[in-house]
């Protein structure tokens, strides 16, 4: 016998730290997609996750355009724009400053001696400006001593408008920093 079916493994630490406060079902809750951060649809529901595309489809978008970037050795300069309908007159603009691939080595817990790959890690998230109409606009990042870099190669700036608070996400854009 290989071992004991997946649903009478022993959950993991984690596992029933999530199933003891409730937050899912089981430790080992089947695979969900979220929409916009709204929507949350199960794995295998494929009726459930073309109707939250199409209700998101409807949902009024900005498009976020970044018109220039420029790195001195310690500011982040963007020039960007910001066109279309905004949701009750109100936007909150952020941008993300990204490395493409990270690595780390864990020492301690379950991964312990495991080296773990990761992709699109945030770095900063910066709230950059809050707008009620389309607008142009410039900005100027400063960079944290820790990203003061020669080289930017794998980074990437994304800047993204979101409904004030914790709102929906209403357009993003991206660019890769060299």
């Amino acid at each position: 016998m290989a071992g004991p079916a997946p649903s009478r493994r022993k959950p993991t630490r984690n596992g029933r730290a999530l199933t003891d406060c409730g937050s899912i079902s089981t430790a080992y809750a089947h695979r969900r997609r979220v929409i916009n951060g709204e929507e949350q649809i199960a794995g295998r529901d494929s009726s459930g996750l073309l109707h939250a595309i199409q209700k998101e489809q409807q949902q009024p978008h900005v498009r976020i355009h970044i018109a220039s970037v420029s790195l001195s050795r310690s500011t982040l300069s963007v020039n960007f724009s910001v066109r279309g309908n905004i949701p009750g007159h109100e936007a909150e603009i952020y941008a993300i400053l990204a490395e493409d691939a990270v690595s780390s080595n864990v020492l301690h817990g379950e991964n312990s001696g495991r080296m773990l790959s990761h992709v699109s890690v945030a770095k900063t998230i910066t709230r950059v400006a809050s707008i009620q109409t389309a607008t142009e606009r410039a900005i100027h990042l400063p960079l944290s001593a820790s990203l003061q870099l020669a080289n930017h190669d794998g980074r990437h700036l994304i800047p993204f408008a979101q409904a004030p608070g914790f709102g929906r996400v209403l357009g993003v854009d991206t660019t890769p920093l060299q």
